[in-house]
């Protein structure tokens, strides 16, 4: 029989070393390749409020050349009028020239500049807009959370029923007050009417007294004409005397 050999395998520990320089060392390292550089500070992104004063320096500073350039033409404009040399005219023309290219070109620097300054207005204008925008719609958020939450407490059935109650409540109080103004002596069968009726009947009784004929107007009064005796026109009111009265006359003293 054939005997077959088992081989157990060999396990071989592997051991991980951490390998720290000492300050020595790290020394030697910093002086012959030099020390790292420190982290830079990220600044912080320009806004548009310094992009703005930015642009507005440059305008500034564009429109102060241009001013310097009108200066020298003027002064070159005095020079060729007191030229008579026709040399002369022509160098001081060549340099008026240089300057009005100059001048040119700093216009169009200051439109470019202009354009973006209206640019950066624009979008200045539309962030805040965002903005505004934004914090309408958080407020109406929060208003509209308010207004829910207050209607869960409220109900369209109680509130009908409060007012029908009041309703009612005001009724009985004008029914009570109706009740107390009420009057217990005269008799609730009595009109008007009847009550005439017997006045009539206690004048002729007692010879009508003062406080009843006081109570009727006389028909004398009433048919009095109040114009008698007096001259009326066609309407029916009282004319003035056309006539004047005689004047006296002023005895004289004749001398």
């Amino acid at each position: 029989p054939h005997h077959t050999a088992h081989h157990t395998p060999h396990h071989t520990a592997h051991h991980t070393y951490i390998y720290s320089r000492s300050p020595t060392e790290t020394r030697k390292m910093r002086r012959i390749f030099g020390a790292p550089a420190p982290a830079k500070a990220t600044a912080p992104p320009p806004t548009l409020d310094d992009a703005s004063k930015r642009l507005e320096l440059r305008q500034s500073e564009l429109e102060n050349k241009i001013r310097k350039c009108d200066e020298e033409l003027r002064n070159f404009g005095v020079q060729l009028k007191n030229t008579r040399s026709p040399a002369g005219q022509r160098v001081i023309k060549n340099k008026a020239r240089r300057v009005l290219q100059q001048r040119k070109m700093f216009e169009s620097q200051l439109d470019q500049l202009l354009q973006q300054s209206f640019n950066m207005d624009q979008t200045r204008f539309n962030v805040e807009s965002m903005r505004d925008t934004a914090t309408t719609v958080s407020a109406m958020k929060h208003a509209s959370e308010a207004m829910r939450s207050q209607m869960k407490e409220l109900n369209i059935d109680h509130v009908e029923d409060l007012y029908d109650d009041m309703q009612d409540l005001m009724d009985q109080q004008q029914e009570m007050q109706e009740a107390m103004s009420r009057s217990y002596a005269v008799p609730d069968d009595y009109d008007d009417m009847d009550l005439d009726a017997e006045l009539d009947a206690l004048g002729s009784d007692l010879g009508e007294p003062s406080y009843l004929s006081a109570l009727e107007p006389s028909s004398s009064s009433m048919s009095a004409d109040p114009f008698a005796g007096f001259a009326v026109d066609e309407y029916g009111l009282p004319t003035v005397p056309s006539t004047a009265p005689a004047a006296t006359e002023t005895p004289t003293m004749g001398f």
